[in-house]
């Protein structure tokens, strides 16, 4: 991960070129102090313009595809035990492992390229609210050949959402109705061409006329979420973003936050719909 000490308005116009080509190099870039707000005619903060384009060209997306959210929270994450904290961050951590719905009217069909966060509040302690990332890209590469070559015949559906559900019907998620996500089990990336491991949470399902590796396919993903090596994790104060490939990575987060103690602006674009196809790594 790539972590910038200080951007702004002025910035991302004068190198937007750079930032590009270091989204792309990169997958995800963080920033420890963000500072492109300009004030509206009420005198309310809100995200300049050029951030609009910043990530019109990170995410190879047009305007229309540019979503920029304030105000966003997650719902407090107060479950910690007592008795052993560490081991229910990591618990809680990997189940909600996910790649982010889009902003449109078939989330089931879409994810979108680039996703962001500016941290506006940040008051909960320093060990809590962090956020993880996993490179699917490089789990792909890790995988075994056997099971890369199984996984070109399947599907993924994937839970959005942590309500129960039944197969293929839609759930209830905070007030909204989501289908569940289906994707080629193999992710060709839009730009680079290459071949990424695909399933957009810990809770799925394989759809595929030949099952007969999907036990095996599972423990390996259970062990590859399960080795601390392969994750990143970013730290959250105050001011601080990160934008990555939502194609690319995976996120989570640690728990331990009560309501409105983490607040954020959400930056969004570049929707797409997965597929596969023979890329550079296949």
């Amino acid at each position: 991960m790539k972590v910038l000490d200080y951007i702004n308005e002025e910035e991302i116009k004068k190198n937007i070129n750079y930032y590009k080509e270091l989204f792309l190099q990169e997958k995800i870039i963080g920033i420890d102090k963000f500072d492109a707000y300009v004030l509206d005619s009420n005198g309310r903060k809100k995200i300049s313009e050029s951030v609009n384009d910043f990530i019109e060209k990170l995410a190879d997306c047009s305007e229309r595809e540019v979503v920029i959210t304030s105000g966003n929270q997650h719902l407090g994450q107060d479950r910690l035990s007592p008795e052993d904290p560490e081991s229910d961050h990591v618990s809680f951590s990997s189940y909600n492992i996910h790649s982010d719905i889009s902003e449109v009217a078939e989330p089931h069909l879409t994810i979108c390229r680039l996703i962001g966060m500016v941290m506006d509040i940040f008051t909960c302690g320093p060990e809590n609210g962090k956020t993880f990332f996993l490179d699917r890209e490089k789990m792909f590469e890790d995988t075994p050949e056997h099971i890369r070559e199984w996984m070109k015949q399947i599907h993924i559906v994937g839970r959005i959402g942590e309500k129960n559900h039944y197969l293929y019907k839609s759930l209830d998620w905070n007030g909204k109705i989501w289908p569940l996500r289906t994707m080629p089990g193999i992710i060709t990336h839009p730009v680079t061409g290459i071949n990424n491991f695909a399933f957009s949470s810990k809770k799925f399902t394989v759809i595929a006329d030949d099952l007969s590796l999907e036990s095996e396919y599972r423990d390996f993903v259970n062990s590859y979420l399960s080795d601390n090596n392969n994750w990143i994790t970013w730290e959250w104060k105050e001011g601080r973003c990160i934008i990555w490939d939502n194609v690319n990575l995976l996120h989570t987060y640690s728990s331990g936050w009560l309501d409105d103690q983490r607040v954020f602006t959400r930056l969004q674009g570049g929707f797409i719909t997965p597929f596969y196809e023979t890329g550079l790594n296949d």
